[in-house]
Order: structure tokens, then C-alpha cells, then sequence
């Protein structure tokens, strides 16, 4: 089987060394010109054979695209860059100079929220860790983490206050009496 595009009107042949040929209208030329696509054939007839041919003319090829971004990439599909995902359709030449129509999807590979705040605190040290980073002084702190995919993905807003100083006061009470720290009273030992 022979496969072609159709342009406007091509020619098929027939074998050249039989002695008839009967195509599938029943016309028994040589060549016969087809300006629609479909599937065509002739019989080529010799002495004591017959080989059968099958042509199939196709008017348009169709081909089907999945492709992944990360958000706030774009993608080239055809002369049109895209950003955000959804379905598109597009007709480009291939090599044979025949039209492909693509259909695409495209997608996010692996959406993430916008930012993560992260308000901690800890005591000196202490550290606290986020994603792959530890962090041990107090500050603000600004981090973007990646996905595996290579998509930027988190962005972090770190508040932190580390404890620096640690003040122990120690008290004595007796039994049914109070002590009494800041807006707290305390009867127990603790």
C-alpha cells in the first residue's frame, strides 16, 4: 500500500508491465488522476496473474500532543507562545508538504500554591528546617524550593525569633499558698 498526501489532483499508475489494468471504478487506463482523499486500487492483469495495488490518499494528517510547562513558563506551538494550560489546535506542513493538524493539551506540571509563610520561634540553639535549608538565627528569610519536575514551586517568607537568653527562677512555696509569676499563680511544684 502506498500512502500520499493529497495536494490537489495527483496521479496514480498502475504496473508497468501488465498487459491491463482495472481500478476501482472501473476505469482501465494506465494512470488514473484522484483529486479526494480515500483508498484507491487497480488491478494490474498479466498473462496468467493478477497483482492487486492499494493506494491511500489521505487529505489531512492528524496528530495528538500532551505537553507539560511550569507556571510562569510558556510553550511554542507554532508560531503562538502559550502560558497558561488548556486545548489548542494548529495545521503545520510536515515534510512531505502535506497538512498536520495538531491538537495539543497543555498542561502545569505540578501546580503549587503561590507562598508559604512560615512564623516560628526557638529557643538558642535550635534550629528549625525548611525544605532542605536549617535555619538557626532570628530574621526574615525568603526561599523558593523546587519540585523535582525543576518547576520553581514555594516560595517561603520565614519570620523567626530565637530565644537568646534563658532566665530560671526557682520559688518556694508552702502547702495551700501561691506564687505568683506575672498574671499566673502557682501552687505546685514544676
Amino acid at each position: 500500500m502506498l500512502d500520499t498526501c493529497l495536494f490537489d489532483t495527483i496521479p496514480l499508475t498502475g504496473n508497468k508491465g501488465a498487459n491491463k489494468w482495472l481500478w476501482h471504478n472501473g476505469d482501465t487506463n494506465y494512470t488514473i488522476d484522484v483529486s479526494t482523499s480515500g483508498i484507491y486500487w487497480v488491478k494490474n492483469i498479466y498473462c496468467n496473474d493478477t497483482v492487486t495495488d492499494t493506494f491511500e490518499v489521505k487529505g489531512y494528517i492528524y496528530e495528538f500532543r500532551k505537553e507539560y510547562i511550569c507556571v510562569g513558563d510558556t510553550f511554542l506551538f507554532g508560531n503562538k507562545w502559550l502560558q497558561t494550560p488548556g486545548s489548542f489546535i494548529d495545521t503545520f506542513q510536515n515534510n512531505l508538504s502535506c497538512d498536520t493538524i495538531v491538537y495539543l493539551n497543555l498542561y502545569y506540571l505540578n501546580p503549587a500554591p503561590d507562598s508559604t509563610f512560615v512564623k516560628d520561634t526557638i529557643c538558642l540553639n535550635d534550629t528549625i528546617q525548611v525544605g532542605y535549608k536549617k535555619y538557626y538565627q532570628s530574621g526574615t528569610y525568603y526561599d523558593t524550593l523546587r519540585y523535582p519536575s525543576g518547576c520553581d514551586s514555594i516560595y517561603y517568607y520565614i519570620d523567626l525569633l530565637v530565644y537568646k537568653d534563658t532566665t530560671f527562677l526557682f520559688d518556694s512555696v508552702c502547702d495551700y499558698e501561691y506564687s505568683h509569676f506575672f498574671t499566673d499563680s502557682f501552687n505546685v511544684a514544676g
